[in-house]
């Protein structure tokens, strides 16, 4: 939501793939632009559980599109 600084949509497409969806929290995403590839591109603080029950704090970079979204490396 805004008022955590998610982008939205973000949070649901990262628990899909993550190892306990009810521990994600995504918050302080910088503002959205719009990059050279008409997508906008946002990088925010994802925070969740990994395999072994650790709590852990990761900032990854997002591109969002009508394609979807997708992390970038």
């Amino acid at each position: 939501s805004a008022w955590d600084g998610e982008v939205i949509g973000l949070e649901h497409h990262i628990k899909q793939t993550a190892h306990d969806p009810s521990s994600i929290d995504v918050e302080n995403c910088t503002e959205p632009r719009l990059s050279d590839k008409n997508c906008w591109v946002s990088t925010c603080d994802v925070r969740g559980k990994n395999a072994f029950g650790a709590l852990i704090l990761q900032r990854h970079t997002y591109s969002f599109s009508k394609l979807g979204i997708e992390q970038l490396r």
